[in-house]
């Protein structure tokens, strides 16, 4: 399901992803610490939303997953998930100010995480008129 600019079935599948922790402080490992706590477990993806913005104006496109589609953030970084009946292995990993690291270089923001709902949001700036930003709605 993830994170890549191009089509929405690649997004989903490259979640290729490993990173390293930026030395911090206490409290800010504290605070990874209970949000990787939060974060663990199996989501269910909902949909998935693009937005490609140029020529002053929003050109949103909005994909429901399949049945059955879920990313499932494991202990130690490992992550396995499944979108259009394609399964995937990866890692990742929690950096300061509620982001995730996927794919060496994919880095998404967590805009939202309850019990029972995920939000992941990732925005390109391609030029002060053009950009692509892509919103991932998952719950439990």
């Amino acid at each position: 399901m993830v994170f890549l600019q191009t089509t929405g079935l690649k997004i989903a599948i490259v979640l290729l992803t490993v990173s390293v922790f930026i030395g911090c402080k206490k409290d800010t490992q504290e605070d990874n610490s209970a949000l990787l706590q939060k974060l663990q477990g199996k989501w269910n993806l909902a949909n998935f939303v693009t937005n490609e913005y140029y020529s002053k104006s929003d050109h949103f496109n909005t994909v429901t997953a399949s049945p059955g589609d879920y990313i499932d953030f494991e202990q130690g970084g490992k992550l396995y998930l499944r979108l259009f009946a394609s399964a995937d292995t990866s890692k990742y990993t929690i950096v300061p100010n509620n982001r995730i690291v996927f794919d060496f270089s994919d880095t998404l923001d967590i805009r939202t995480i309850t019990e029972t709902q995920l939000v992941l949001y990732n925005k390109r700036q391609y030029s002060a008129e053009s950009y692509y930003e892509q919103t991932y709605n998952l719950q439990r």
